[in-house]
């Protein structure tokens, strides 16, 4: 599982819509689709379930939601407290 499927994961599920949700994140809906994909075979759950025009989350899709939104918000907070901190070692005059 990578932080990049959990961002197109989440973005379709707001978008409702693969195509939005490609068009949002810059890239090709092939690419949405095929990472959603990935993500439900290594999960082995519908995390939606497909019409023509829009995606609705599954019950699974629905928890993976909540959680994924956890994750991703860690991450953030992961990002800025580390970079905030700098780098002391790369600053610090070698012996």
């Amino acid at each position: 599982m990578e932080i990049r499927q959990l961002e197109i994961f989440l973005t379709a599920a707001r978008e409702e819509n693969f195509s939005r949700a490609a068009e949002a994140l810059f890239l090709p809906q092939s690419v949405v689709s095929e990472q959603i994909g990935r993500l439900e075979r290594e999960l082995g759950v519908k995390l939606f379930d497909r019409s023509h025009r829009a995606v609705r989350l599954t019950s699974e899709g629905r928890t993976a939601v909540d959680l994924a939104s956890v994750v991703m918000r860690d991450v953030g907070r992961l990002r800025r407290e580390v970079s905030s901190q700098g780098n002391p070692a790369a600053s610090s005059p070698s012996p």
